[in-house]
């Protein structure tokens, strides 16, 4: 069976940390074909076509609410690319596809890996599908890619369907996948040196990762006015930091404050789960950490 390891075209800063351990993935637009920057870029449904024979994709990208999305390509329950390629495939098979991003294996995601799953087996009966079952970033990945497969479940795996599959995630939930992310390097590193020295961005740097975001579902991106609480309040005393270079995990939403004293700088702030956890951006660590405050930061 043939791996394809297979991400994004257009990577955010976080899926390029992703993206520079591998050695010789794919970069695609999406599901299909597509220009990119005037040059036709061969989609999923190429690569697997010009493989032939029996093949395995492992999509790299983020999630968001559980489902993948993968350039333009948004994974889920009733996506129609997946029964596209199964018809029209010929030569090649696809007999096994890993969703690699935060989560897919929960909630949401596994209405779209049992979709995914029961397309491939109309052409193909013994075809599967991971998903996983918790947080992925940078370090889950070397140069062949993926190296924690005990982070995924097969969707034969999976717990039953239930109504909550379509609710939004409890605290504590995010408190246990939050736990699994890694602490910071130094103890002395708390909420105030954190707040002191956040690094600015020019509006073209913290503008940067909504993008390069090519799908349907790109997250607001605000200027914040005086009426915002300010980021402190925010993150106040109390809040937990983790990192996780790389976290595919897409955000639900950004808001830049301008910097005191300065003329066209800012400081970011961005909600991830729903605003159970934020990530902003240190001078000594420019890519970000996980903030987890006390309580929940709403968007808007």
């Amino acid at each position: 069976m043939k791996l394809l390891n297979i991400s994004a075209v257009k990577p955010d800063t976080a899926l390029q940390e992703v993206q520079d351990v591998i050695c010789g993935e794919a970069h695609v637009p999406g599901a299909r074909e597509a220009d990119v920057d005037g040059v036709a870029t061969p989609g999923v449904f190429e690569l697997v076509r010009d493989a032939g024979g029996e093949v395995q994709l492992d999509l790299i990208a983020h999630s968001r609410a559980h489902d993948l999305h993968l350039s333009s390509w948004l994974i889920t329950d009733v996506e129609t690319e997946t029964a596209a390629m199964v018809h029209d495939l010929e030569t090649a098979s696809i007999t096994r596809i890993r969703l690699l991003g935060c989560e897919t294996a929960k909630r949401q995601g596994r209405k779209a890996m049992r979709h995914v799953r029961d397309e491939l087996r109309k052409k193909w009966p013994h075809a599967t599908v991971f998903g996983s079952k918790t947080m992925l970033y940078a370090e889950h990945f070397n140069t062949d890619g993926f190296i924690a497969p005990q982070l995924l479940v097969e969707v034969s795996g999976l717990p039953a369907s239930s109504a909550a599959d379509d609710e939004a995630p409890s605290a504590a939930e995010v408190a246990e996948a939050f736990a699994q992310l890694e602490p910071l390097p130094s103890k002395d590193d708390g909420i105030d040196v954190l707040l002191a020295r956040l690094k600015p961005e020019t509006d073209a740097e913290a503008r940067f990762d909504v993008s390069r975001y090519s799908g349907d579902s790109a997250w607001p991106f605000e200027i914040a006015t005086p009426s915002h609480p300010p980021i402190g309040a925010l993150i106040p005393s109390g809040s937990e930091i983790r990192v996780a270079p790389g976290l595919l995990l897409l955000p639900d939403w950004e808001r830049v404050y301008p910097v005191s004293g300065t003329s066209g700088l800012f400081h970011r702030v961005t909600w991830l789960l729903g605003g159970f956890l934020l990530r902003v951006y240190p001078r000594w660590m420019p890519h970000g950490v996980i903030v987890r405050p006390p309580h929940r930061v709403p968007t808007g």
